[in-house]
């Protein structure tokens, strides 16, 4: 069902996917950037009913100090984890993921202030 490499693609338009290096099977990767602003950034579109993203990875690099609490849709799944100038966190992988959204929920990251912040999120979207 799932491609056997990683499909990059950019939030912003979800629909122009590129190929890219070998990588585990359905694992899917997805570059981030905050623009700056504070609040939320969608990271991960809502996959559709019947079907739910799951995070297996994330790495994001703060260019401020501020808080980072990452979402499904408007729940938060983490707590407000501080970060620093130049710092940030990385997860490494978790097979059974580390957050689940909810059926048809968007993978959202928030900034409690107006700094760049970057990264990626992998993630396997599943359904039921």
């Amino acid at each position: 069902m799932w491609p056997d490499r990683v499909w990059n693609y950019t939030f912003w338009n979800a629909m122009m996917f590129e190929r890219s290096g070998l990588a585990r099977p359905g694992q899917f990767n997805v570059p981030y950037s905050s623009g700056g602003g504070s609040g939320d950034t969608l990271v991960l579109v809502a996959p559709g009913p019947n079907s739910f993203n799951v995070v297996t990875g994330y790495v994001f690099v703060s260019g401020g100090v501020c808080n980072v609490t990452m979402k499904c849709g408007l729940v938060a799944v983490s707590g407000p984890m501080p970060v620093s100038n130049n710092s940030g966190v990385a997860s490494g992988y978790n097979e059974n993921g580390w957050f689940t959204c909810p059926d048809n929920q968007p993978f959202v990251i928030n900034t409690d202030q107006a700094v760049a912040m970057g990264g990626h999120v992998d993630f396997i979207v599943k359904g039921f």
